[in-house]
């Protein structure tokens, strides 16, 4: 538990990368990553091979003609990154052959859970049953042994854009890889709210025995098959695990992505003498918030949710204070 602690204690001190749409974009780095391995839409069997996620059905991760994301909680409601929020219509595949023509749903409105980097979408249709839609994490974590982080350790299906297509963008650009969950981080303020998010490093640079390292001696440092690392553009993808029954369970979306190294000056930058750690990921964490997401989903299976109900689930949602901690935004 002690690696896990000083992560926590170097969030304060880290570079937060923000995945805006006006930064450079790349696709997702994913060690030894093939088309047939690792690209949904290359529909190889060879897809996502020697991993436990092979086989499972990704229909109900769609995106729009931008290739920002969206993915199915319900027949008719999406989660995605508030700050990376898709719009127009959302395409959802029933498999892995973009060759089929695809499920194609308005997005009618959206709502940001107060204090979050989500953003729910409600469709103008329900999708039909060929398109899934997934069961989503319900446990509360604090950072405490009262309410601990239950995935620590779980090797996660990680999502993002890939660059195996005949586009340079467009609603098949999606690309699977893995990666540990090595730590929790709550109340880092984002995009001005408080969010909870998960660390996932790669493989450290330093000796993890040095001083200041977050990385200390009992960090497990072995790479996973096909380890992953989000870019710009990932933001809203999601992040997945699997439940008891080894079906997907959506953990969150991407946010952002931390890097860590010595800051001696305060300034949240890496100056020259100051020591590099490593990269990690940052999926925003949807336990938390998994009540206002509930209602929102319940309310909106009607047709025409009334005016009362929906103020309601923004009341629910404006209860959700959390204390406040700052980094370094650059």
């Amino acid at each position: 538990m002690e690696n896990r602690k000083s992560m926590s204690r170097l969030v304060l001190l880290i570079c937060l990368f923000l995945m805006f749409i006006s930064r450079v974009q790349a696709d997702m780095t994913i060690s030894g990553s093939t088309a047939a391995t690792n690209h949904r839409f290359a529909n190889d069997a060879k897809f996502l091979t020697g991993t436990t996620y092979a086989g499972q059905d990704f229909s109900g991760v769609g995106q729009a003609s931008n290739s920002r994301w969206a993915t199915l909680i319900s027949s008719n409601v999406a989660i995605t990154a508030h700050h990376f929020t898709p719009t127009g219509s959302l395409n959802f595949y029933s498999g892995n052959d973009a060759t089929v023509s695809p499920v194609e749903r308005n997005i009618e409105s959206t709502f940001r859970i107060p204090g979050t980097d989500f953003r729910l979408i409600l469709l103008d249709e329900h999708v039909p049953e060929s398109i899934s839609y997934y069961s989503f994490a319900t446990q509360q974590i604090d950072g405490t042994a009262a309410l601990p982080n239950i995935y620590d350790g779980d090797t996660t299906l990680m999502v993002g854009r890939s660059a195996t297509t005949v586009f340079s963008s467009g609603d098949h650009r999606q690309a699977f890889g893995q990666n540990r969950i090595d730590g929790y981080s709550e109340n880092v303020t984002f995009n001005g709210a408080d969010n909870d998010f998960f660390i996932l490093a790669n493989n450290p640079v330093a000796d993890t025995t040095s001083t200041g390292s977050p990385f200390v001696s009992t960090y497990d440092d072995s790479s996973v098959l096909y380890e992953s690392l989000v870019q710009g553009g990932d933001s809203g993808a999601p992040f997945f695990t699997l439940d008891e029954d080894g079906e997907l369970l959506l953990l969150g979306v991407n946010s952002v992505r931390f890097s860590f190294f010595e800051d001696e000056n305060m300034n949240g930058t890496r100056d020259t003498g100051e020591t590099f750690y490593g990269n990690a990921s940052g999926p925003s964490y949807i336990g938390n918030t998994s009540s206002t997401i509930q209602n929102f989903i319940q309310v909106n299976a009607v047709p025409e949710p009334s005016a009362v109900s929906v103020l309601a689930i923004i009341t629910v949602g404006m209860f959700v204070r959390r204390r406040r901690r700052t980094v370094i935004i650059v």
